[in-house]
């Protein structure tokens, strides 16, 4: 409703857990993408590489922390940037020309060879569907996660092998991320989407009983933000409460302590 940028994450519940629960979860998708600039959708089935054979617990313990790693390396992209930066305008940019939904791709190495690792994880699993959707994706950001080890070297490698997936003309956003509580461990988190349009989306927002929804070319409903029925603010000055016994502050015979607008008679407008 305010306006901001919004990215979800969404995940579906594994194929066993019944027909009636996935129906439920595909129609969640459908409202969030009414509500969201970019939804990033990730089936829990496409997961169970990294779950490996794990009892129950520790199967959703480490789905989940894979989603959590893919959110984090997002959010320290833009607020704890590496070498090469990212910074907000640029996701901005690439959720809401993009817009729809996406898919997340993430791949991880560890140790020796751990470029080699996260690469095979990330271009050869199940997320990316084997590499198939970025070779279909018109837009890419590219997140590399790792520690203070992290060379130049090791980002061309990773950089020229998702390129080489893409399409010519796809658009590539790139940047990296240097935990210094991270050693010998490179992540690579992928946002690919299927569209780009050089008009970005616009927010959508709740629309109002005191406004109806305008309806565009393709027969949809964009929602527009409800006008409210207050037209100002009756803001009048209150008591000083604790302060009440103390002197005013008083400068050229006005009193400080009353806010500019009271002073002055100015009226506040919604």
């Amino acid at each position: 409703d305010a306006g901001a940028l919004t990215l979800c994450f969404a995940v579906l519940p594994f194929n066993f857990e019944g027909q009636q629960k996935k129906e439920c979860a595909e129609q969640g998708v459908l409202s969030l993408k009414d509500v969201t600039d970019a939804l990033i959708v990730v089936p829990n089935e496409r997961l169970f590489e990294f779950i490996g054979v794990s009892n129950v617990a520790d199967s959703f313990e480490k789905a989940d922390e894979v989603i959590s790693d893919c959110i984090s390396s997002i959010w320290k992209l833009i607020m704890r940037p590496g070498f090469i930066s990212l910074d907000f305008a640029h996701l901005q940019t690439i959720v809401r020309n993009g817009g729809g939904v996406c898919t997340l791709g993430y791949g991880i190495g560890v140790g020796p060879g751990r470029v080699d690792a996260a690469l095979k994880s990330l271009l050869e699993g199940s997320l990316l569907e084997k590499g198939e959707v970025i070779g279909h994706a018109r837009s890419l950001l590219v997140s590399i996660a790792g520690g203070a080890d992290l060379t130049l070297k090791e980002i061309d490698d990773i950089m020229k092998a998702v390129s080489a997936r893409k399409q010519k003309d796809a658009r590539l956003f790139m940047g990296t991320v240097v935990d210094n509580d991270v050693h010998d461990r490179i992540s690579v988190t992928v946002i690919a989407s299927e569209k780009w349009s050089s008009e970005p989306v616009a927010v959508r927002v709740e629309a109002g009983p005191a406004e109806a929804g305008v309806t565009d070319e393709k027969g949809r409903k964009s929602r527009n933000r409800a006008k409210d029925l207050q037209t100002k603010l009756k803001l009048e000055p209150t008591g000083k409460g604790r302060f009440k016994d103390v002197e005013p502050t008083v400068l050229d015979g006005e009193d400080f302590d009353i806010p500019t607008f009271v002073r002055r008679g100015i009226a506040i407008e919604r």
